[in-house]
């Protein structure tokens, strides 16, 4: 199978860009051909898709060469859009994945009626697409993955205590900034992944930490290399997870919502502190037997991919007719993101001009000193 990860951007170290590199590295593993299409192409995880063999299809253009694909995969629905009503497509499977319940952009297509299926990343996803209308019987639970690499290097077992945190976020409160003021006080070593430094979260990167502070897509990560995992972020969170309370976290995809726990940087420390004992003891068996059976991307990937043999392939022809009007929208949007692009660019270029002019004449000014001074 020929399947099209589409995105609204690709190259970053954000939760969508990720998803699309690993379901592509998936699928070609699998044994299909797998590429990406995006808006906006740039960042580090470019050097990534290229290792893996991944075409990058720039979508922005109106015109392009006809994309042969089996599958269409669409996380942005704007994306989807465009490549349906202004691009050639062959004949294909269209499928919406949606990865958030709160971001617009990541809202199904005003055209959902017309595809058989509708992804969801957690059970709140499920539960607030229904809430927007769509029909039950089209939206199917489809998780916030760990690909296999993750389960075949397990944390070792640590016998010194709590020494390294890895705290992972792009936007940590500042009850936990100040959690790390107090740890690094008591001179624990704290790394800041995401706001001090962006890297790609990897298998080879947790398992050197005692504890990982997060949300999200991390959070089964740890779960699957036996890593201890303090589960809170910009919405709070429930701490550590366990048996007792692992079922509401997953429900909103690990992200705190589900709690509406928040507490102070002295309270949070505390709490890490008081807590770490029993998190580094049984939990982490169950929370890696969790994770397997309920996050792993590959048997997920394929239990999804032989249910959509059967789908039948979409009949873009009629959806083009019938949703006119959503064509007609989307280059709307179109038009407003080109303008953007083009102004960000003008201000980059802009702004190099006037740094190669400044040091154009600081030269000749250092230049016309040399010549002057004397000897």
């Amino acid at each position: 199978m020929r399947v099209l990860i589409l995105n609204h951007y690709f190259g970053n170290f954000t939760g969508s860009e990720i998803n699309a590199l690993q379901l592509c590295v998936a699928l070609r593993e699998a044994g299909h051909h797998a590429d990406i299409g995006a808006f906006e192409i740039r960042g580090p995880l470019l050097k990534q898709a290229e290792a893996h063999g991944i075409q990058l299809h720039l979508l922005l253009p109106d015109k392009g060469p006809a994309l042969e694909y089996d599958l269409i995969w669409a996380h942005h629905a704007p994306v989807l859009t465009h490549v349906i009503f202004r691009r050639e497509l062959a004949p294909c499977r269209v499928l919406f994945s949606s990865l958030s319940p709160l971001t617009a952009l990541e809202s199904p297509p005003a055209y959902y009626q017309e595809l058989e299926w509708l992804l969801a990343h957690s059970p709140y996803n499920v539960a607030a697409l229904q809430a927007l209308g769509l029909p039950e019987e089209r939206i199917h639970y489809f998780p916030n993955f760990v690909p296999k690499a993750f389960f075949l290097r397990p944390r070792p077992a640590a016998q010194h205590g709590l020494r390294r945190i890895a705290v992972v976020s792009n936007h940590s409160p500042e009850e936990v900034a100040q959690m790390v003021t107090a740890a690094r006080a008591d001179g624990l070593h704290v790394d800041l992944i995401g706001t001090d430094r962006a890297i790609f979260i990897d298998e080879t990167v947790l398992p050197d930490y005692d504890l990982v502070i997060t949300i999200g897509k991390t959070v089964p990560y740890c779960f699957a290399q036996r890593v201890p995992v303090y589960c809170y972020d910009h919405f709070g969170g429930p701490g550590y997870i366990d048996a007792n309370n692992h079922d509401l976290a997953q429900y909103g995809n690990f992200c705190g919502r589900s709690f509406y726990r928040k507490l102070t940087g002295d309270q949070l420390y505390a709490d890490i502190q008081a807590g770490y004992a029993a998190a580094t003891g049984p939990s982490l068996d169950f929370l890696h037997e969790k994770a397997r059976s309920l996050f792993s991307l590959e048997p997920n990937l394929q239990a999804l991919l032989t249910k959509l043999v059967a789908m039948p392939k979409t009949d873009l022809a009629a959806l083009r007719d019938k949703h006119v009007v959503a064509g007609r929208l989307n280059d709307a949007y179109l038009e407003c993101l080109r303008r953007a692009l083009h102004f960000e660019a003008e201000l980059k270029r802009r702004s190099l001009t006037k740094r190669l002019y400044r040091a154009w004449r600081a030269l000749r000014s250092w230049n016309f000193m040399r010549k002057t001074s004397p000897a």
